[in-house]
């Protein structure tokens, strides 16, 4: 589990609600599969993009079968506190999944995360760290421009452009559930698309029901969207290492959502 949400028990008490990466981008894929179908420059880019955005988590299944503890702070890991030696050879593993699905897939999962790495501050970790981000960065930055090219090969419609909006479509979707998944939300977020930019209102804020969130304008193809994901809650405190964070007592919970137009 690498996402933390800070949530609090029935009794009032603060807990930690881990949720998987693997459900956080099904969330993803929920979006994805009920997106409008305009933005898509064919059915096959589309099942591509709807299968990359369920899947392109996939490389956290076996880290997550034993989540690690911070050992400065002493807390399960957050996915954005993971270390390169931890959080690259994952990427890789989510990258080659997609690839499964075509170039298109390939392509836009991999330079979703050769987005994310260079936002971070790898370089600042230290001479290792950026001598390790720089080689990943150069080896999947060319894999990307092959499997672009085999892509645009396959149609006319697959172009350059298209593939750039691919990309955006993939942060969006993942953008639009980690903002769900992470926190309970209480201002709005504007997201930017390839088009008009898209709002995010939380309604709600009790999460012993459904949590209420307008979209605006409303992207999907259906009226609602009620969906959820499954999470363990233990109580806030110090775990020494991943066998306490394993023994630790939790409780299994479940996080929903209502998605509806604004106004609605």
């Amino acid at each position: 589990m690498t996402i933390r949400r800070t949530a609090t028990d029935p009794h009032g008490r603060p807990t930690w609600v881990l949720i998987s990466q693997v459900e956080h981008a099904r969330i993803s894929g929920e979006l994805a599969t009920r997106w409008h179908e305009d933005v898509f420059v064919s059915p096959s880019a589309r099942a591509q993009l709807v299968a990359t955005a369920y899947h392109h988590d996939d490389g956290w299944l076996a880290w997550e079968e034993a989540p690690g503890v911070d050992p400065d702070e002493a807390r399960p890991t957050s996915f954005t506190e993971m270390r390169l030696t931890d959080s690259l050879p994952i990427w890789r593993a989510s990258i080659e999944r997609c690839a499964e699905f075509g170039p298109l897939a390939a392509a836009t999962t991999a330079a979703h995360f050769v987005f994310l790495l260079r936002q971070s501050d790898a370089a600042s970790r230290g001479a290792d760290d950026a001598v390790m981000a720089e080689q990943w960065l150069a080896e999947f930055e060319a894999r990307i421009g092959q499997w672009r090219r085999q892509w645009q090969q396959q149609a006319t419609v697959n172009t350059a452009t298209a593939a750039d909006e691919a990309l955006i479509l993939l942060q969006l979707w993942d953008r639009m559930s980690l903002w769900l998944c992470c926190a309970a939300q209480h201002e709005p977020l504007e997201l930017a698309t390839a088009h008009e930019p898209l709002k995010m209102i939380p309604l709600s804020h009790d999460e012993t029901q459904p949590l209420e969130v307008a979209l605006e304008p409303w992207p999907l193809t259906v009226d609602v969207l009620e969906t959820s994901v499954p999470g363990r809650a233990i109580s806030v405190g110090r775990y020494a290492n991943a066998e306490a964070l394993a023994s630790a007592a939790k409780r299994s919970v479940e996080v929903r959502w209502r998605l509806h137009p604004a106004g609605v």
